[in-house]
């Protein structure tokens, strides 16, 4: 296999390595995504990405899939993350690289996690392989893709999503609570995504009463995440959809009157889940966002004015503003939390 790479020197190879990491999107969890090209003379002779978690890693499918035809003194290994140089439950991959004899190493990003955070690049330039890092414009790409991954390792607590949909005038829901569709085909859609990505979804006992809400994914490809309900499991409607396919997609459950953040820690502890959607009503909303527990706010926002309702109360010195979109008729703008 061999491919032209049109762009700007080594970016066009890591952009490429990035295409490959999201096709682990979903899979690999409780490990980042990583994708990686071998590339000879300037011509793509390999590619490989991290498919599944504890399968081979993306450096290792590409090098195992070099054609031995080409000189490997000639050839650039590109790689989005740091290659590790730890043995888990894969060899190291600074060592397969050492030995390929490959001279030259493009990264997209430092690794954070203390088990490497540094030492596999140190070990290919120890042993004589050049090092080379991305441009900054690439290594944010790198460093957005795994952000729930790096947030994990680095803080000990999951990323937390936090989707809020609503009116024109700023309300979630109607005042009696009643369930209501505010968003357009396509925002569903990009919510579907992102549930796709994240390692759960939750929602409060509240929200699982008034719209007995699936919490699957159904209008993108992608796999289903687990499910976090806050409230008493034995508060659950049996006739609830959650309630009936528990036996399929797991299903945990963290108390009002606890602690959320000790609980989220304890979901990554435990169940090894990194990063989590919310999806809730105005009044677990508020809740995350008065206890900081929010990373990520996607605030949807459609065009249809309810007059009158329940919301909640963000405070703007608290939120930077990452992207705005138009989606169909609604807007979609990202929030991250301010660094203070």
């Amino acid at each position: 296999m061999a491919s032209e790479v049109t762009g700007s020197g080594d970016d066009a190879f890591l952009l490429r390595a990035l295409e490959l990491a999201r096709r682990g999107t979903g899979y690999v969890s409780p490990n980042p995504r990583v994708g990686c090209v071998i590339a000879h003379r300037g011509v793509i002779i390999a590619e490989g990405w991290h498919a599944e978690y504890g399968g081979l890693h993306a450096e290792a499918i590409a090098l195992n899939t070099l054609d031995g035809a080409y000189n490997p003194s000639n050839c650039t290994l590109y790689v989005t993350l740091e290659p590790c140089n730890h043995v888990g439950k894969q060899p190291a991959c600074s060592a397969a690289i050492i030995r390929s004899g490959i001279p030259r190493v493009v990264v997209g990003m430092r690794d954070p996690n203390p088990h490497v955070d540094g030492g596999g690049a140190q070990a290919l330039v120890d042993a004589g392989v050049s090092v080379i890092h991305a441009s900054s414009g690439v290594t944010q790409q790198c460093m957005w893709l795994n952000r729930f991954w790096t947030h994990a390792v680095t803080t000990g607590r999951p990323y937390i999503i936090l989707k809020i949909a609503q009116s024109a005038d700023g309300f979630m829901c109607l005042p009696d609570r009643s369930r209501l569709q505010l968003t357009g085909p396509e925002a569903q859609a990009r919510v579907h995504a992102l549930r796709a990505e994240v390692d759960t979804v939750l929602v409060g006992m509240g929200t699982v009463r008034s719209d007995n809400p699936q919490l699957t994914v159904r209008l993108v490809e992608g796999r289903t995440p687990r499910r976090v309900i806050v409230g008493q499991r034995t508060s659950l409607p049996s006739e609830s959809f959650i309630a009936q396919t528990m036996m399929d997609t797991p299903t945990y459950f963290i108390e009002r009157d606890t602690s959320l953040a000790s609980g989220f820690e304890h979901l990554l502890v435990e169940q090894s889940i990194q990063s989590i959607l919310c999806e809730p009503g105005p009044t677990v909303a508020q809740l995350l966002l008065d206890q900081g527990l929010v990373d990520e706010l996607h605030l949807h926002t459609s065009s249809r004015m309810l007059r009158d309702g329940i919301g909640v109360s963000l405070h703007a010195h608290e939120w930077t503003e990452h992207s705005t979109e138009q989606v169909g008729t609604d807007v979609i703008t990202t929030f991250l939390k301010t660094q203070s």
